[in-house]
């Protein structure tokens, strides 16, 4: 059986349903396929991006036909993959290794507490913006949609786990996140390193700041939000020392 590699690939649908649209990608696309996103592109038509492993480009592009209304594909290997090219040691980007990080997130949380876990937030924001700008320099990501694909393939290149990543339409942008960890699971300082991870890559995508909203943990799993606007306006609630933040109004 021939070996197959992850490709990137682009397609515009004749169509405006979305639902649609994705349920024909995933099944043109069939087991291969390891993310999509499907996006408004305006004049009656949907665009989808999606990673998929598949055993050549053209193998790709032949699954990618199968799609009803399809309007060509454009289809990229991993010389061109923008989470790839950020994982390679650019001289651009210095990244921790990520065991690392989520060992610091959490020595920090149990040291200083809800200051530690801010802290922890911080310096993951950072590393998310320049990530971005490293992962754009590869490949500039069309729409906020398309960037939270990234982030989705970043933290499993990564290692930090199996994220969902749901950007809505709303003014302002809400982002909601569930992250499954890839091992062990996540506490409430880990969780916010990743968040903060998240938050820095889709903040320098939209072009505006992404402040806090909630976070849980159940289970080892992390599910956060986070809101359009502001700055990084958190705080910890008052009374508390479990790593929940909230807005402030």
């Amino acid at each position: 059986m021939a070996s197959s590699e992850i490709y990137g690939i682009k397609i515009r649908v004749m169509t405006n349903d979305k639902m649609k649209v994705i349920a024909a990608a995933a099944a043109a696309l069939g087991r291969g396929l390891l993310r999509l996103c499907a996006a408004d592109a305006g004049n009656g038509r949907v665009e989808i991006t999606a990673y998929a492993a598949a055993e050549s480009a053209e193998a790709l592009r032949r699954a990618a036909s199968g799609i009803p209304g399809a309007a060509g594909a454009e289809v990229w290997s991993a010389d061109g993959d923008p989470v790839l090219a950020s994982s390679r040691g650019s001289a651009d980007l210095l990244v921790l290794p990520t065991d690392v990080l989520l060992y610091m997130s959490e020595s920090m949380g149990d040291m200083l507490g809800p200051a530690g876990a801010a802290l922890s937030f911080h310096v993951a924001y950072k590393i998310g913006e320049r990530l971005m700008d490293v992962m754009s320099s590869a490949r500039e990501p069309r729409e906020l949609g398309e960037a939270a694909l990234y982030v989705e393939r970043a933290l499993d290149v990564y290692g930090l786990g199996d994220a969902e990543i749901e950007v809505s339409d709303e003014v302002p942008v809400r982002v909601r996140a569930v992250v499954r960890p890839r091992e062990r699971g996540f506490n409430e300082a880990s969780a916010g390193m990743v968040r903060g991870l998240v938050a820095g890559m889709l903040s320098r995508a939209l072009g505006r700041p992404l402040s806090v909203g909630s976070q849980t943990v159940e289970s080892g799993v992390a599910r956060f939000e986070l809101v359009e606007g502001g700055g990084a306006p958190w705080r910890a609630v008052p009374g508390r020392r479990d790593f929940l933040w909230k807005i402030d109004e």
